[in-house]
């Protein structure tokens, strides 16, 4: 292998059932924290890079309309609905206490049953951009499943989005660097940095394409 001190990785755009982008040579997306100072910003090009608060739980009040405080974890260490979707095959006692909180949270609940029923009638789920996901005839528990390809796919179409918009308003000047499920890393041209960094923030936290904000937290990293 040829030495150098540039790192080309493989991006691939369709290779997760999620609808999730993929690195790969190397799998920037999974390095270690310890490993990322290997990665280095190019002289007069620092970045820019974030991560989405709680992504997936924003992602439930948007398309739920429930964005209380219990939806959201606000005041959780942790949040109550990031373990309902998470738990696919709940058992007698877990499905006890997720029936008491979807108790207190109807729209959840109707969101939940809506796309539960659809996927167990067409063995389909869509995210809010429509894209769509077809269950193998082999799958179990897919209720849960959509409910959770739904989120995961719906962060997604946002991060999509971000990225195009970012692309759209300062071309040249911002150049993608890698990215995770719930966050990016952006490097930004110089010379336009004190004027770009406030426009790229409000483009993240406040996605045109939905009606809501995504708080997100970010670092910056200069050469």
């Amino acid at each position: 292998m040829k030495a150098t001190t540039r790192i080309h990785p493989t991006i691939s755009l369709h290779s997760k059932a999620n609808t999730q982008w993929s690195y790969s040579d190397p799998p920037l997306d999974r390095l270690p924290a310890d490993l990322e100072c290997l990665y280095a910003p190019d002289p007069g090009w620092p970045w820019l890079q974030w991560t989405w608060t709680d992504m997936d739980l924003h992602m439930l009040a948007a398309l739920t309309g429930d964005t209380t405080r219990d939806v959201l974890g606000e005041g959780w260490e942790y949040p109550p609905f990031g373990w309902i979707l998470a738990c696919i095959k709940p058992n007698d006692e877990e499905r006890r206490t997720i029936s008491l909180l979807l108790l207190q949270h109807p729209k959840v609940a109707e969101w939940m049953r809506l796309v539960g029923e659809r996927a167990r009638t067409t063995r389909t789920v869509r995210a809010w951009n429509g894209r769509r996901h077809v269950f193998s005839p082999l799958d179990t528990n897919i209720e849960r499943k959509a409910c959770q390809w739904a989120i995961e796919a719906g962060m997604q179409a946002i991060f999509n989005h971000t990225f195009l918009a970012i692309k759209a308003r300062y071309g040249a000047y911002a150049i993608y660097k890698y990215g995770r499920s719930n966050g990016m890393v952006w490097a930004i041209d110089g010379e336009v940095w004190m004027r770009a960094k406030p426009g790229i923030k409000e483009l993240v936290v406040r996605p045109a394409v939905v009606s809501m904000e995504f708080p997100a937290t970010f670092t910056e990293v200069w050469p």
